[in-house]
C-alpha cells in the first residue's frame, strides 16, 4: 500500500497533515493514543472514525504481536492473522525454551543517546521480556516500571563496560554514522 499509494504517511499522531487527511477520504485514521492529551484535536472535528491503536502498549511481547489479529479482522483477514499469530506463539516459545536452555547469558547494552539522555526500557517493559526470553542478561533488568527510563550518559557508561553485546534499534534508510 506504501509503494502504490494506498497508504499515506500523513504526519505525526500529535502534528496530523489535516489537509492531506482531508484530501484522502479516509474510511477511518488509524492513531496512537496519548495519555493526558486531552484527545486529538483538529482530527476529531473532521468526523472520520478514529480506530485507538495502543500495541506499543502491550506488555508482553506476544501482547504486541497479538495485534496482528485486530488488524486482520479491520482488513478482512481474520483466519489468516489467527494462523500467523499462532505460528508466531510457536516459533516464540521454541526459541524462549531454547534460550532458557542456555548457560551463558550474554550481557545486554541497548539503545543510545537521545538528546540529553539514554532511554532504556525497564525491565518489567516489553523489551525488557524480550531480552529476558531471548536469553540475555539485560543490564538494565532491574529497573522497575513498564516503559522506557531516561538514564544519564554517565550511569549508563558505567554498566557498558560489561556487556557482551550492544544493540541498537534503528530504522532510517541511511546508515548510521
Amino acid at each position: 500500500g506504501c509503494k502504490n499509494g494506498t497508504i499515506v504517511n500523513a504526519g505525526e499522531g500529535t502534528n496530523p497533515d489535516i489537509e492531506k487527511i482531508i484530501d484522502l477520504h479516509p474510511d477511518a485514521l488509524l492513531l496512537s493514543p496519548y495519555e493526558n492529551s486531552g484527545g486529538h484535536g483538529q482530527v476529531e472535528k473532521l468526523k472520520i472514525p478514529i480506530i485507538e491503536c495502543a500495541d506499543y502498549m502491550e506488555t508482553s511481547p506476544l501482547g504486541c504481536a497479538e495485534w496482528m489479529r485486530f488488524y486482520g479482522r479491520l482488513l478482512g483477514v481474520g483466519c489468516k492473522a489467527d494462523s500467523l499469530f499462532a505460528a508466531v506463539c510457536e516459533s516464540y516459545d521454541r526459541i524462549k525454551a531454547a534460550a532458557d536452555s542456555c548457560t551463558h547469558r550474554p550481557k545486554l547494552l541497548c539503545e543510545q543517546m537521545t538528546g540529553s539522555a539514554w532511554y532504556v526500557p525497564a525491565g518489567g517493559s516489553t523489551m525488557g521480556q524480550l531480552y529476558r526470553d531471548a536469553g540475555a542478561d539485560y543490564l538494565f533488568a532491574e529497573v522497575k516500571g513498564s516503559g522506557a527510563v531516561p538514564m544519564s550518559f554517565e550511569t549508563v557508561l558505567a554498566r557498558a563496560d560489561s556487556a557482551d553485546v550492544w544493540l541498537i534499534k534503528y530504522g532510517a534508510e541511511e546508515d548510521m554514522n
